[in-house]
């Protein structure tokens, strides 16, 4: 993350009051002036980024420990939560150390 110039984070404590929308307008907007951006989705309960952007049922591809994320256009790459799940009811269950 160093190597990244700006990051924008987009939260809030209460459920449904449009992060996800927000977040979607302003990484497709910043791609569309010819910024290079990546939106990462990180929504446990319920990550929406793949439905807000038609990209449902896509899966990602790991080489070696990395994981390669979605590329939506030239300029815009996305990670979800949502990719890595079998599908949209699956609880997000990981095990810690």
């Amino acid at each position: 993350m160093e190597n990244i110039t700006h990051k924008f984070l987009v939260l809030s404590g209460k459920g449904g009051v449009g992060k996800s929308c927000v977040a979607v307008n302003l990484a497709v907007w910043l791609s569309m002036q010819g910024k290079s951006v990546g939106l990462l989705d990180i929504d446990i309960h319920g990550p929406s980024i793949p439905k807000l952007l038609s990209l449902e049922n896509r899966g990602v591809q790991a080489k070696g420990d990395k994981i390669k994320p979605i590329l939506y256009s030239d300029t815009l790459k996305i990670m979800s939560i949502g990719f890595l799940l079998q599908d949209e009811s699956s609880a997000v269950i990981w095990r810690g150390p």
